[in-house]
């Protein structure tokens, strides 16, 4: 479908601020962003976005917030109440698209084989897992207003990174505080990584195809690459230590500690380097990224290098999941 105009919750997060610039800089779609807090907007404000204060326990602000709407995208955290406001308040207002962001949270922190293929996934209660149950409880909600017949679509990414991205940014700071960056098991397991910009081109074809209604979907990287390959990589792009170090021993079974002087220096301060885009290896290396940057788009090698007063500010805050 084509849009006439898309309403945002969490737009003023790490995936939704991103999602804000693609919708103004790239995909040129009207849009409006419910917004709870205008402290946490400055980096979409400076798109000139359509902002409404509101939020998703007053029903009369969300009434008032989907008017000239079809479609929604809902970012934002919301436990199961809210998500049901957000659904009720969709059907007063004719929504004809709502995509709900999840994560593949809903499937616990140890997800069995059956969580391979979303056909087989199950979505269950998990003791000591807070987030993964409030996503959890979110997703049944629109599942069950799927089945009455709410036009939804239903994405679950893994754990999303990219600039200004709190995953991301968790790493450097640890780095810089410890000074080693830590890898439980040498680094072997798999870190199920997806950059920023594809979650948002997901988001759109979520919108303009009527193919994924009803449906839920995985968001991830084409490529898998271990936990030690990401944080090397991130690393290496930090211009930190040698290619060689010895393992300190922890309270974990095996941790890997990489100096991190360098990286410390970059990432001291609001105004350091703060974008590290060049992890994972490709498929999502090269190309350009529409982040502002002197009036035009900057590559990814100058995103890498530049410094937050150049571009875009903003909130630091998010979660290492959608």
């Amino acid at each position: 479908m084509n849009p006439s105009k898309i309403l945002l919750t969490g737009g003023t997060g790490f995936i939704g601020s991103r999602l804000c610039e693609r919708l103004a800089l790239d995909y040129k779609l009207p849009y409006r962003v419910l917004v709870r807090n205008f402290t946490h907007a400055p980096r979409i404000a400076r798109l000139g976005a359509e902002m409404v204060g509101g939020d998703l326990d007053d029903s009369g602000s969300l009434d008032r917030a989907l008017v000239g709407c079809d479609t929604v995208v809902h970012l934002a955290y919301s436990e199961g109440p809210q998500t049901r406001t957000l659904v009720r308040a969709c059907r007063k207002a004719g929504i004809k698209r709502l995509v709900h962001i999840s994560s593949i949270a809903v499937h616990g922190a140890d997800p069995g084989p059956e969580a391979a293929h979303e056909a087989t996934a199950r979505i269950g209660r998990y003791p000591g897992q807070e987030y993964s149950n409030l996503k959890a409880q979110a997703e049944l909600v629109i599942q069950h207003a799927i089945g009455d017949g709410l036009p939804a679509v239903i994405l679950r990414p893994t754990i999303v990174y990219g600039p200004y991205g709190p995953f991301v940014i968790s790493i450097v700071e640890a780095a810089r505080d410890r000074g080693v960056f830590t890898m439980l098991d040498e680094g072997r397991g798999i870190c199920n990584a997806v950059y920023v910009d594809d979650v948002c081109d997901a988001i759109l074809t979520a919108i303009e195809s009527n193919e994924g209604i009803g449906s839920a979907f995985f968001i991830t990287a084409d490529n898998a690459v271990t936990w030690r390959e990401f944080q090397s990589r991130l690393r290496a792009n930090g211009g930190a230590g040698a290619a060689h170090h010895q393992p300190q021993l922890g309270r974990s079974p095996a941790v890997l500690g990489v100096p991190a002087a360098d990286v410390q220096e970059r990432h001291r301060g609001a105004q350091s380097t703060r974008y590290v885009s060049r992890v994972p290896p490709a498929p999502l290396l090269g190309g350009h990224v529409p982040y502002p940057h002197h009036g035009r788009e900057a590559t990814r090698d100058e995103c890498s290098t530049a410094r937050s007063s150049d571009c875009v500010e903003g909130s630091q805050g998010g979660t290492a999941y959608a």
